[in-house]
């Protein structure tokens, strides 16, 4: 698998979100709008694909300020879930965010996602909350302190 930061607008960005769309938003009857594109400019892109070129996840990173980086809109196609693409992914987020200093990451992460986040070393912080429909937990994970020694 290849992973590559892609820049908004690009070729691979747009094939990348087309899917994302698929996954993500399609399932809630929601699709990206001009507001949702607009936004996503000003953020760091990371898609992950195969040696013949098929995309098969990403996710993207917001910088909040200098300490802290969320991650959001994580996701893999469905005949490529449990192939570890996503702990990769998420691992390279987090070297991402320590090269840019950050000592925090962070996810509204859906509740069925609960425990890939927790095998990731990530915490569950505060109440259930709504987002698109769906309960959402915030996880967070400290970067300073965490050495990337997620087994499993």
């Amino acid at each position: 698998m290849i992973l590559h930061w892609t820049p908004f607008d690009s070729a691979l960005y747009h094939q990348s979100m087309k899917l994302r769309e698929k996954v993500l938003r399609h399932p809630l009857g929601m699709q990206f709008t001009k507001e949702d594109l607009a936004i996503e400019q000003h953020q760091k892109h990371l898609v992950v694909y195969s040696s013949q070129k098929e995309v098969m996840g990403g996710l993207s990173l917001v910088s909040l300020d200098e300490s802290l980086v969320k991650l959001r809109q994580m996701w893999v196609l469905p005949e490529y879930q449990g192939m570890g693409i996503g702990r990769t992914v998420v691992k390279e987020a987090h070297r991402l965010a320590r090269a840019h200093h950050a000592q925090e990451i962070y996810c509204h992460a859906r509740e069925n996602a609960i425990g890939f986040y927790e095998k990731m070393l990530y915490s569950q912080k505060g109440s259930p909350f709504l987002e698109v429909g769906l309960t959402h937990y915030v996880m967070r994970y400290r970067l300073a302190n965490n050495e990337e020694a997620v087994h499993g």
